[in-house]
């Protein structure tokens, strides 16, 4: 998150990584990350998501926060073996 944001997360049990104000725009944003993180896996969310779900049956449910952890744990396997730095998820709007 930008460095003039940190107050408004410090209520979180988050671990805070920041970048610069004047890094901005997301493919500035993500490719600073790349350049500053060197962590096997790197996962950015957007702090309005208020929901991981499940669409592979008839009946749509939300996942618990344990299955959107291994929903995210998995990807990021799935991506490392593929050879791929980044990937994502199409939300529903």
């Amino acid at each position: 998150m930008p460095e003039s944001e940190v107050e408004q997360y410090r209520h979180t049990a988050l671990e805070i990584r920041t970048i610069p104000d004047e890094v901005a725009g997301i493919s500035a944003v993500r490719n600073w990350v790349l350049r500053h993180f060197d962590e096997d896996a790197i996962v950015m969310l957007d702090d309005d998501i208020s929901a991981c779900v499940c669409m592979v049956s008839l009946r749509c449910r939300r996942l618990s926060p344990e299955e959107a952890l291994a929903m995210l744990e998995n990807s990021a396997w799935c991506a490392r073996g593929a050879g791929a730095r980044l990937f994502g998820w199409k939300h529903a709007s």
